[in-house]
């Protein structure tokens, strides 16, 4: 983290004006273990407590070492003058530029998670959907957006399982990984990193999104429970 955060800074000071926090994040992304809170989520729901309490510690501890390196690096990036490190609004990707990041990014957890290329297809439409499916959900009502995008991702993914005989768990664990609040988990412990000790509305902030985090990790678990209802996937993998 504490390097991402450097060269975003340089990037910023030296060659262009960036949103410092953002790139940071964006360059974390893979290091995020937003999968990993959702995972715990359902073991937690499933009543495998202790396996379900150990990733989630773990993915806590990660949370802090990341955050905790962001904060190093943009506080001494102030004091020396060369950025601004806090969040800035951000334009509204349309809908071509996010299909065409959705597609990009899907081939490459293909690559990153080492699949089969036969489920390269099945991992972009259960992406897609779940993503999409998210995006839409949310702008209709703001908490049901998870839970369809996990849905749509668990239906998808299990009735590619009954076709062809083969685990739905590829397609799910690839799909979740555009909806899981990793950065959102990110950003609650930076807030209170750095605002926490100076006031209270930091405080109440971080809090509120590390709320987020826990609720968007049961809604898409309680998504892929619910397409199992539906439709299960083949010898239940």
């Amino acid at each position: 983290s504490v390097v991402a955060a450097v060269f975003a800074c340089l990037f910023h000071a030296y060659v262009t004006p960036i949103s410092i926090y953002h790139v940071t994040v964006s360059g974390l992304a893979w290091l995020l273990p937003g999968l990993s809170i959702t995972v715990a989520m359902g073991e937690l729901a499933e009543k495998s407590l202790l396996c379900g309490m150990a990733r989630l510690m773990n993915a806590i501890i990660t949370l802090f070492n990341l955050s905790v390196g962001m904060a190093i690096s943009f506080e001494f990036a102030s004091l020396v003058g060369l950025a601004d490190p806090e969040p800035s609004t951000r334009d509204q990707a349309g809908i071509p530029l996010l299909a065409l990041v959705v597609v990009v990014i899907s081939f490459a957890w293909v690559v990153l998670a080492e699949a089969a290329p036969r489920d390269s297809i099945v991992i972009l439409a259960a992406s897609g959907f779940g993503y999409f499916g998210a995006r839409w959900g949310s702008n209709h009502e703001e908490h049901i957006g998870p839970w369809l995008g996990g849905f749509l991702i668990g239906l998808t993914s299990n009735i590619y399982s009954r076709l062809t005989k083969r685990p739905a768990t590829v397609p799910i664990v690839t799909g979740m990984l555009l909806l899981v609040p990793g950065s959102v988990g990110l950003k609650s412990l930076y807030t209170l990193l750095e605002h926490g000790s100076v006031s209270s509305d930091g405080v109440a902030d971080a809090i509120a999104l590390a709320i987020t985090v826990f609720y968007t990790s049961f809604s898409i678990v309680t998504g892929l429970f619910s397409a199992n209802v539906i439709v299960s996937p083949h010898n239940n993998i």
